[in-house]
């Protein structure tokens, strides 16, 4: 089954590529940076499917280029770029796994720092943890015991009426 997903995406992204290669001129949208998107050609690519995975790359004359591999066990690790309508070039690798997608690039949205009175609150319950009060069962039954002759007195002594 994962080589079949495998080659699936493969034969989709080289076809994505050709496909966009042929488009004739009039289906330009107007998103790309430089008119000549249209006309850009697969330059290098190269797919293999094997026993312990697959591995592929391809570049086109636009400056768009992806490599990636992968295991047997699901693990991929690759990169991909391009120039943005801007003209920034853009940058992506990655690793996927058990764990997730995990993305590095310089255009990808990063964290506010974390402020440095919760560092140091962090780094004081780290060295001073809470520990759960002891119970003792003897002083708790003893505690218990005397509570409860407390009540029981109390009633005989004003809830009884003599007669």
């Amino acid at each position: 089954m994962f080589r079949f997903i495998t080659i699936c995406a493969l034969v989709a992204s080289v076809a994505a590529v050709v496909h966009h290669g042929h488009e004739e001129e009039h289906h330009y949208d107007g998103h790309h940076s430089n008119s000549d998107d249209v006309h850009a050609e697969l330059k290098a690519y190269h797919a293999d499917v094997h026993d312990k995975g697959f591995e592929y790359a391809y570049e086109t004359s636009n400056h768009i280029r992806a490599a990636a591999h992968g295991d047997e066990h699901g693990n991929h690790q690759g990169d991909f770029e391009w120039v943005d309508p801007h003209g920034e070039h853009i940058a992506v690798k990655y690793a996927a796994d058990e764990n997730g997608y995990h993305p590095e690039s310089h255009v990808l949205p990063t964290p506010h720092p974390i402020p440095d009175y919760i560092l140091r609150s962090i780094e004081y319950i780290n060295a001073h943890p809470y520990h759960e009060p002891e119970h003792h069962e003897h002083h708790q039954v003893h505690h218990e015991s005397a509570h409860h002759n407390q009540h029981q007195g109390s009633n005989n002594h004003y809830g009884h009426k003599k007669f």
